[in-house]
């Protein structure tokens, strides 16, 4: 009997409260519900607190006596729910309590950090990328939580740069990543997004020294890496690393489709250096080029030069007509078609 009667003085207790001035705009409190809340609270049992007081706040008025003590029991109950959750990686009971606490007291920066690994293992990555940042944004100007959180820093600053990246928020991603690949020179994953991201905004040398660590660390070759350093290195004119690149391309590709693009790239870069490689890749090029790609015209007519310039006059022929059947109307067809009269009048003289 003594637990009923606390019960009922505390309904008491709330009644006169709700009384006078709150009257009508507490109306709509159940005196049951609110004398549980202030039984947990009174009683510090935080599981119930959170269990009973927040469903009493949401139509409890503001300006109510017991208002802001309350709110203030049930923000400070979810603090003491959130690490702990952390700690036994129960996810959602995480994202659930850490952030109501975080959204009470912004100034616990550390429960940013619990969600930011919450929201990562259900591959949330907006959110992931979002919480990592406030965590960081928290510890900023604050050198002693700087150095005893530097691991959560680290983490911090690969996994929301690494999370930004895979939300396609490529220049919010690149700061985080150049922080973690300043910390970690030889990590695959953060280099390989980094140079993804600086690619997207058109930083091509940025890109180029990301793939460079890349290339150089990953314990197998990568074949979309290798391609795509080769053709930055092609497009800046750095034939020798292109050719080195794009070679490893080729010898790791399989049927990816990119491979009549390396061809063509090693054949354009080789030909003043190397004919016979360059003619070996404009042939790869050709024999896996689609229907219509405007670049087959631009081989036949450089293996149509070379093997006359050989006085090779079967090949030069064979290539020469194909060009001229593609592109009758291209610039060097005139020359073109004074070529293949020579070479039916006499051969080649090319030589």
């Amino acid at each position: 009997m003594p637990t009923r009667f606390l019960a009922l003085s505390v309904v008491a207790a709330f009644g006169v409260l709700m009384g006078s001035a709150q009257e009508a705009t507490a109306q709509d409190v159940d005196p049951q519900k609110a004398a549980a809340c202030m039984q947990a609270v009174d009683g510090a049992n935080y599981e119930q607190v959170l269990a009973a007081c927040p469903e009493v706040l949401e139509v409890l008025p503001e300006d109510h006596p017991y208002y802001a003590h309350w709110a203030q029991t049930v923000n400070y109950a979810y603090s003491l729910q959130c690490q702990p959750a952390f700690e036994a990686q129960q996810w959602d009971s995480v994202i659930a309590y850490c952030q109501m606490a975080v959204e009470a007291n912004p100034g616990a920066f550390i429960m940013n950090y619990f969600l930011g690994v919450a929201h990562q293992t259900k591959e949330d990555w907006a959110n992931t990328a979002v919480n990592f940042t406030a965590f960081l944004d928290g510890v900023r100007g604050n050198s002693e939580a700087a150095s005893q959180l530097s691991d959560q820093v680290a983490t911090a600053q690969r996994s929301g740069g690494i999370a930004y990246a895979r939300a396609g928020a490529m220049q919010d991603a690149i700061p985080l990543l150049q922080a973690a690949g300043r910390a970690n020179g030889t990590d695959v994953e953060v280099h390989y997004r980094l140079a993804v991201a600086l690619l997207s905004t058109g930083d091509s040398a940025g890109a180029e020294r990301a793939f460079s660590v890349v290339i150089d660390n990953a314990p197998n070759p990568i074949a979309s890496v290798l391609f795509l350093a080769g053709q930055l290195n092609y497009n800046a004119g750095d034939y020798a690393k292109a050719d080195t690149r794009l070679t490893a391309y080729l010898a790791n590709a399989g049927g990816d489709r990119g491979v009549p693009d390396a061809h063509f790239m090693l054949a354009q870069a080789l030909q003043g250096s190397d004919e016979d490689r360059a003619v070996t890749h404009y042939q790869g090029f050709l024999s896996g080029s689609a229907a219509g790609d405007p670049r087959i015209v631009d081989a036949n007519f450089a293996l149509g030069t070379i093997f006359y310039n050989r006085d090779d006059c079967g090949n030069a022929e064979t290539h020469y007509q194909t060009f001229m059947e593609l592109a009758p109307d291209h610039a060097n067809a005139a020359q073109v078609t004074e070529i293949l009269a020579s070479i039916a009048e006499g051969g080649c003289e090319g030589g």
